[in-house]
């Protein structure tokens, strides 16, 4: 049997445990697996890709992202220029952690899954389960071709095809958000923790492709407000680092932003980017509970 091939075996053991949590995405029923399927009882039946992965759309979706941002991002995030958020993340969640009690963890719009997977690892815990889903099925490909410990699946944030009060934690990193999903499938006592840019986050790239719009300056406190308002109680901390990247890295950072989808391609080439030294990473972690 060669690595694939072992691969994918495993990858259908982690299937079959995580059975229990799955819910027809199109009736709500509860769901079995089948092989490489997974099947409810009104036999709507999604199939796992041989790369490791199982499709949960209802129809077909186009991501907003390119796969060259997911495959740039990914290059980023293994540099490491991620791993003091990393490093708080795990901390915030092994902070909610019962002993040796098994948590589940649900990293909602997860991409190409190199901060899922970073996530745990640094948790580094057996009775620690997680499960990445993303619109994007470029990103799960991605995320799927690496360790095959963490279970990934193309799957919509408004029809999560969980059931009720399944995950311990939900993660969400510079992802939208569907709160009413959220709610719906977290334990009780179960809590939501979301990662939103800060003013800071990536400066330097605003003041260069934004130097004569108001997209120069950014502001996050309408998303702030709207967390506040879907959560009874919240706390909130705050993430500031520089980094200081290489040419190759300045690369992968320009092309993962999305700041692109803000401004004409044409600015993307801009030869003031590539003067840049220091790059600043500023975060707000909102953590419901």
């Amino acid at each position: 049997m060669n690595n694939s091939e072992n691969k994918f075996k495993t990858y259908l053991k982690l299937l079959d445990a995580s059975a229990p949590v799955f819910q027809c995405p199109k009736c709500g029923k509860k769901m079995t697996t089948k092989g490489k399927s997974v099947t409810c009882r009104k036999s709507h039946s999604f199939e796992s890709s041989t790369k490791g992965y199982i499709n949960m759309l209802l129809g077909s979706s186009k991501s907003f992202y390119s796969k060259e941002l997911f495959i740039s991002r990914k290059n980023i995030v293994q540099a490491g220029f991620f791993d003091p958020l990393i490093q708080e993340l795990s901390g915030i969640i092994h902070s909610k952690k019962t002993d040796s009690q098994p948590m589940t963890i649900l990293d909602a719009g997860c991409g190409e899954g190199s901060l899922t997977k970073r996530v745990r690892d640094s948790l580094n815990d057996p009775a620690v389960s997680i499960c990445g889903i993303d619109i994007s099925k470029d990103a799960i490909q991605i995320a799927a071709s690496g360790s095959p410990e963490v279970l990934f699946a193309v799957a919509d944030l408004a029809r999560l095809p969980f059931k009720d009060k399944s995950f311990d934690v939900v993660l969400e990193v510079l992802s939208p958000s569907n709160y009413a999903e959220f709610k719906r499938v977290l334990k009780k006592g179960g809590s939501l923790i979301k990662v939103i840019p800060g003013e800071g986050y990536l400066k330097e790239f605003r003041e260069v492709l934004f130097k004569d719009s108001p997209n120069k300056e950014y502001s996050n406190q309408n998303v702030v407000d709207y967390f506040k308002k879907n959560v009874k109680k919240s706390t909130i901390r705050e993430i500031r680092y520089t980094m200081t990247p290489d040419k190759i890295q300045l690369e992968n950072l320009i092309k993962m932003t999305p700041l692109a989808l803000d401004t004409e391609e044409s600015n993307l080439t801009n030869p003031e980017l590539m003067e840049i030294r220091e790059v600043t990473f500023h975060f707000l972690v909102l953590v419901s509970g």
